[in-house]
């Protein structure tokens, strides 16, 4: 399943999401007009509100695997409930294909010219639509019409269905929302890139909704001294040097990871997991020949999480490499 959806944040304090209550309240009831006006029309069921909970109807109640997959589809596929598709097997024209975007214009404007070798934008989309698994439902019915034998309920009263499902989940990543890549006429680099990425797991067996969305921001810079010289003492008193190009990067970015649990049932949006990740990154790389590399580096990583049953923890990398590579 393929579209675009509004990846929204939270407070620290109040996790709940107005896509979410529409999806509880607003959606499912929808949904359960729907099913039973086109259930009616089978001759042998008569539209009545469902004796657990009169906001919905007969066969269709609030637990519904029928109700609850095209309410969810509809809610976070940003689509109209009284159109969405009620078969929880999606056909293609259900979907939008994942995209690329790239631009690299911008430097054929004169007063970019002067300062950029290159601009580069870039945007990506991907989703993916899954059900989890399903199997058979061997005592589901239907009449010689196609539709659902009225006898044939759970123990909640709903009409079942001819295959059980145990869940579906959206995958949504914006990598990157937006990039932008910068090559300075002065040997210098830059770099902006915002990522956003959430997944939507619904389980059919609790009527439980599980979202994990990270938010990412990095900014990096970095700049080629061109011809440094590297002066080596040997053994004897004497010194020897090499000339090449040193490479500096540096990045820091800033992650927020959050786990939560919304319970349709029980009415709670819980955070669960989740924590937010400072990252600062140096590297130093000095080319000796096409074969022999040396790189220094700096890397710091600081956890701060976002639940009591974590600790914040800080990591710090330090250290040189030395690479000789044999292949020709």
């Amino acid at each position: 399943m393929n579209s675009i959806l509004p990846i929204y944040l939270v407070s620290s304090e109040n996790f709940a999401s107005v896509t979410f209550e529409k999806f509880k309240d607003e959606y499912r009831q929808k949904i359960s007009a729907r099913l039973a006006a086109e259930r009616a029309r089978g001759g042998d069921y008569v539209m009545k509100p469902d004796t657990s909970n009169p906001a919905f109807w007969d066969g269709y109640g609030e637990s519904a695997q029928s109700v609850l997959i095209p309410a969810f589809l509809a809610a976070y596929a940003k689509k109209d409930p009284n159109r969405v598709n009620l078969n929880p097997i999606l056909d293609i024209m259900d979907m939008l294909p994942n995209w690329r975007l790239t631009f690299d214009g911008l430097t054929k404007i004169e007063f970019l010219k002067k300062y950029f070798r290159s601009i580069n934008i870039n945007h990506s989309y991907r989703s993916s639509y899954t059900i989890g698994s399903f199997i058979s439902n061997p005592f589901y019915m239907a009449t010689e019409a196609g539709y659902v034998d009225t006898a044939a309920r759970d123990f909640n009263g709903n009409f079942l269905n001819e295959a059980d499902i145990a869940s579906v989940s959206i995958s949504e990543q914006f990598s990157p929302l937006i990039a932008l890549d910068m090559n300075w006429v002065n040997s210098l680099t830059t770099r902006v890139e915002l990522k956003k990425s959430r997944s939507l797991a619904l389980s059919l067996a609790n009527g439980q909704l599980t979202e994990i969305s990270s938010n990412e921001y990095v900014i990096g810079a970095g700049y080629r001294f061109s011809g440094l010289p590297l002066i080596f003492n040997l053994p004897g008193g004497g010194q020897t040097s090499m000339t090449s190009d040193l490479n500096v990067r540096g990045d820091f970015s800033i992650r927020d990871n959050r786990t939560i649990i919304r319970k349709v049932v029980e009415d709670v949006d819980q955070i669960t997991a989740g924590q937010r990740i400072v990252k600062i990154a140096l590297n130093f790389d000095y080319v000796l020949s096409d074969r022999f590399n040396i790189r220094l580096f700096f890397d710091r990583v600081v956890n701060k999480p976002f639940v009591s049953l974590s600790y914040p923890t800080a990591n710090t990398n330090v250290g040189f490499s030395i690479r000789f590579t044999l292949a020709q």
